[in-house]
This record gives structure tokens, C-alpha cells and sequence, in this order.
């Protein structure tokens, strides 16, 4: 069998590319370059499971999977200038997904979109803090989808 790059190893080495040049950038490890890295791990896991057959880390995959809307919250409340903001709320669903996998798996299928959805509903509702954070991130090319998305918002 012949060495192959898939598609999500081939993400994962683009991601950790933009994480590594966000930690040289910044100077420091900031929220959305633990984003990324996360990003970076899930794709990485997914690879390993779904093309090269290691099926031991297939529990790590909605585990990590759940940590990544609360990732993405934590970095969006840092960039928005909302300094004192609990990050301990963020850490429940992991520990849940985590939990479900050992009481009831198929739980997951169900909670996990939940989590997306919910987060992503927060999201709009906050999208007012949306263009500080672009302008925060150095992302001026999201700009006017953030306003869309806030536009929606407010529909």
C-alpha cells in the first residue's frame, strides 16, 4: 500500500501552517490559534480513523468534536473585548460528549448538532460585537458577512 495524502491530512497540515503563523504573528498563543489548533487535531483524527484505519481514537473524534463551538465562543468573547467573561461553562460539553460515548452513544448524534446549533444561535444574537472582532483578528475580508449575519439577526 502507497503512502497517500487525504483530503483531511491535506487540511490538517494547511491548518497547522495558519496556526503556527497566527502563535509568530501574535507573539503568544492566543484563543483563535487554539481554535485552529484544535481544527487542526480534529482533521488530523479524522484522517487517521476514516482513511488509515485507527479505529483506538475513534472516541476522540465527538469529544473533540463538541470542543469546538466553545472554542470558537472563547475566541470570539476575547477578540470582542469582553474581558471577564467564565470560560468553565464552555468546558460542559465536552465532558459530556465524553460522558454520553460511555452511558449512551447514540446520544451523541443527537447532542452534537444541538451544540452547533446552539453556539451558532449565540453567535447571531452577539453579531454586533462581529466587526470589532474582525478588526480585532485582522479579518477585513469577513466583514461584510458578519454584517450579514447580523443582519439576519435582527430580521
Amino acid at each position: 500500500m502507497l503512502p497517500t495524502l487525504t483530503i483531511p491530512l491535506f487540511g490538517a497540515l494547511v491548518l497547522a501552517f495558519l496556526c503556527v503563523s497566527l502563535i509568530k504573528t501574535h507573539r503568544l498563543i492566543t484563543p483563535l490559534a487554539i481554535l485552529v489548533a484544535a481544527c487542526t487535531v480534529q482533521s488530523a483524527l479524522i484522517a487517521l480513523v476514516m482513511h488509515f484505519e485507527m479505529d483506538a481514537l475513534r472516541w476522540a473524534l465527538p469529544v473533540l468534536a463538541a470542543s469546538i463551538p466553545p472554542l470558537a465562543s472563547i475566541a470570539l468573547l476575547h477578540f470582542g473585548l469582553e474581558r471577564g467573561h467564565r470560560v468553565w461553562p464552555h468546558v460542559m460539553p465536552p465532558v459530556l460528549a465524553l460522558f454520553a460515548i460511555v452511558v449512551q452513544p447514540y446520544a451523541l448524534d443527537v447532542m452534537i448538532p444541538l451544540l452547533f446549533c446552539a453556539y451558532g444561535a449565540a453567535f447571531f444574537t452577539t453579531s454586533h460585537v462581529g466587526l470589532t472582532c474582525c478588526r480585532a483578528c485582522g479579518l477585513k475580508v469577513a466583514t461584510p458577512l458578519i454584517a450579514f449575519g447580523g443582519g439576519l439577526a435582527l430580521r
